[in-house]
């Protein structure tokens, strides 16, 4: 068993999607990808996998994704951060976010909770 809940064909690439909320846009001439890990509401987080002609790629953090990934491009996570830049970076694709999650108070959440969880895994690392 590969763990895969989900797999989903592109023209760009197959994302293989276990247990996580994904977010995404395929352009609209099907060129390109950009997709981004968000967490769940009660913190747990998934995993993606992205395979397209050049690599493949897994995408295991809260807020990393991959921005307009063509089929001949390597797939390399961009770490976005945090919701906002998340949204800096998708524009106003990203504007059905908040329905995806619920609310924006329900994004607002769990950003925080995300950005909380970081900063205690980095004192860990100092420690």
């Amino acid at each position: 068993s590969s763990g895969i809940n989900a797999e989903y064909g592109t023209p760009v690439g197959t994302m293989g999607i276990r247990g996580t909320k994904v977010f995404g846009e395929l352009s609209s001439d099907g060129n390109s990808i950009s997709i981004v890990l968000l967490p769940e509401a009660d913190g747990l987080l998934g995993q993606i996998s992205f395979t397209n002609g050049a690599g493949t790629a897994i995408i295991n953090k809260p807020f990393q994704g991959l921005n307009n990934i063509s089929f001949q491009d390597p797939p390399q996570p961009v770490d976005f951060e945090s919701l906002s830049a998340v949204r800096d970076a998708f524009g106003s694709r990203f504007d059905t976010l908040d329905t995806f999650l619920n609310t924006s108070t329900e994004s607002s959440r769990v950003e925080e909770e995300a950005e909380e969880e970081e900063e205690e895994e980095e004192e860990e690392e100092e420690e």
